[in-house]
């Protein structure tokens, strides 16, 4: 068995028009993809680095009902699919992205939409689902995004919800969003048998 994730970036112009398209294999999951499995495989809690670098301990009796959630709503910013200029070569270390794109219409910013998530499918031996989100600049300028993950959820010890890098990926060509165009981010998970 292997477990494989993709990625697809798509830049359209503010009349839909597509500027370019990145699609590659991620090979970039990171330390708190199997610290997460871990913790839920394992009945005990666990202490996981969240994305500002803090060690959080999770709650393994009731931190379950926000483990490894990326549904991010629209302007939710540090859940699901994320974007950003950081050009810092991917570690295994990595907690965050090294310079996440701020949600808003400001110099720099850009409307964060809500994350789709498709339901798995089975083609053949392979089981595959997506995340998907679209990112909207209306900050005046362009903005060059350079960087994509995947900030997932779950409660720890105090309670509270943290948030966690998962996928972390510098894209091979920097893409430029124009002003009134978008950016799509599609992850796709996928086990081969």
């Amino acid at each position: 068995m292997r477990q494989q994730v993709y990625y697809t970036v798509e830049v359209r112009d503010k009349n839909g028009k597509l500027i370019s398209r990145e699609k590659r294999r991620s090979r970039s999951f990171v330390r708190q993809w199997c610290d997460l499995h871990y913790w839920l495989a394992e009945p005990t809690d666990k202490t996981v680095t969240d994305i500002s670098n803090t060690s959080r301990t999770l709650d393994r009796d009731t931190g379950l009902i926000h483990a490894l959630r990326m549904d991010g709503a629209a302007v939710e910013p540090d859940k699901g699919v994320v974007v950003g200029t950081g050009t810092t070569a991917v570690t295994i270390a990595d907690y965050a992205l090294a310079a996440k794109i701020a949600e808003g219409t400001g110099v720099g910013q850009l409307s964060h939409q809500a994350v789709t998530l498709t339901a798995p499918s089975v083609v053949g031996s392979e089981c595959s689902w997506t995340a998907t989100r679209v990112f909207i600049n209306g900050s005046g300028a362009t903005i060059t995004v350079t960087e994509i993950g995947i900030y997932v959820s779950a409660q720890d010890t105090v309670p509270a919800v943290r948030y966690f890098l998962v996928v972390r990926d510098v894209l091979v060509t920097a893409q430029a969003v124009p002003d009134g165009g978008a950016i799509t981010v599609v992850y796709t998970i996928k086990v081969t048998v």
